[in-house]
């Protein structure tokens, strides 16, 4: 990893660093409490700064970890200005070694607002790839990748498709970390019996004919409206066939239409389940197919969906670059072909042993790499190495693109 000029690297003694996060969202992301409970106070000191309307959902979590937080109430980007000025004198009154910023608000206000408070290392997870119109994302926003990417001294990477993104918008390799996310890999396939019956009678899913599931809001690039169209001309041969929207968020006016379609008790719609691990096992087949390669920043249901053993269908955006192979792992289909969609599952319906490969193989892929202690000892050198720790060493990561 190069350093800025002037920034020098830090002698820290025997004293832990102190690590101020900055979170912006709603959602419990688990990775959070997974590094917390590995590494505060043995390797580094936490602090959570939360940007939300109300209290985060993980903050429980931090309670049980003995991690502080603080909330910076806020609701639009109308707060932008007096989040960094609250940013900038949380800063200024308690000294951190490192801030790393999460989610585009988190960004904007905590690497101004720390760079202005004089911390050295600031880094930003990227959680998002595509820069086109196609995307939904507006002109200012390609603009504030750019603020993001030139506050920050380094950049973590998720997948090499945002590795790829970021040295196209003019960020130096040497500035940029590949560390993928990491799961609780083991909780997809735990899950007692108990539990998936009462998330299949908490939305009426049948287990009478194959369950057919997915996870993407109702957006045009997520490409639920092909899923949906797949699942249509599917009812034919499997007329007690269901189709599971999990996620489902969103009025995308194809979707809604493609649903209007479908005969009653045919689909159901999940908006947020808790217990997705219970969820996923639900399924007889996932679907998982965004319009282009570049519309996932990662792409977790990619993992989850392989990690609880699910037979999937899918299009490569984000990871799924890197993970997937056709017809050993996954059934790969073109982007936005409902027919191919279609007969991919006739084809895995009608083929246990098919089914049985493929979800065998896609567990013992994602085991191997994206578990939460892989994440998180990458991530821990990662840091060792930003605050020149001695004896810390590079993190040996395959860069290429496939």
């Amino acid at each position: 990893m190069a350093w800025r000029q002037g920034e020098e690297k830090l002698d820290r003694g025997t004293a832990k660093p102190e690590l101020l996060y900055i979170v912006a969202g709603t959602e419990p992301w688990k990775f959070f409490g997974e590094i917390c409970r590995s590494l505060h106070g043995r390797r580094f000191n936490f602090t959570f700064l939360f940007l939300h309307p109300d209290e985060s959902l993980i903050a429980g979590e931090l309670r049980e970890t003995g991690v502080p937080y603080h909330h910076i109430r806020f609701t639009s980007r109308l707060h932008l200005p007096g989040a960094m000025c609250k940013i900038f004198q949380f800063c200024r009154r308690q000294h951190y070694d490192l801030v790393h910023t999460h989610f585009m608000n988190a960004c904007l206000s905590g690497l101004t607002g720390s760079r202005f408070a004089g911390v050295k290392i600031r880094i930003h997870t990227r959680h998002h790839s595509s820069p086109h119109s196609y995307s939904g994302r507006l002109r200012r926003q390609l603009l504030y990748d750019q603020i993001n990417n030139r506050s920050s001294t380094a950049i973590i990477a998720p997948c090499a498709d945002v590795r790829r993104r970021l040295i196209e918008e003019g960020v130096s390799p040497d500035r940029i970390e590949l560390i993928h996310h990491g799961f609780d890999l083991n909780a997809f396939c735990n899950v007692p019996e108990e539990r998936i019956r009462s998330v299949a009678q908490k939305y009426g899913i049948r287990l009478e004919g194959p369950v057919i599931g997915a996870s993407a809001r109702f957006i045009p690039t997520k490409g639920v409206q092909h899923i949906v169209e797949a699942f249509r001309r599917l009812l034919p041969a499997y007329p007690k066939a269901q189709l599971v929207l999990a996620n489902a968020r969103g009025e995308f006016a194809d979707v809604r239409a493609g649903i209007s379609q479908l005969p009653p008790g045919s689909h159901v719609e999940v908006p947020y389940e808790l217990d997705n691990f219970a969820l996923y096992r639900l399924f007889n087949v996932f679907v998982h197919v965004p319009v282009a390669g570049w519309v996932e920043g990662f792409g977790q249901v990619y993992v989850e969906a392989m990690a609880a053993g699910i037979p999937s269908i899918f299009t490569k955006a984000g990871i799924a670059h890197e993970l997937l192979r056709h017809g050993e792992n996954a059934w790969v289909v073109d982007y936005e072909d409902p027919g191919q969609i279609h007969q991919a599952l006739l084809v895995l319906l009608s083929d246990p042993g098919l089914r049985s490969r493929l979800a065998r193989q896609a567990r013992s892929d994602v085991v191997q790499e994206f578990g939460h202690h892989q994440h998180v000892a990458r991530l821990a050198s990662f840091y060792d190495r930003l605050l020149g720790v001695p004896g810390a060493t590079p993190i040996v990561e395959s860069l290429a693109v496939r």
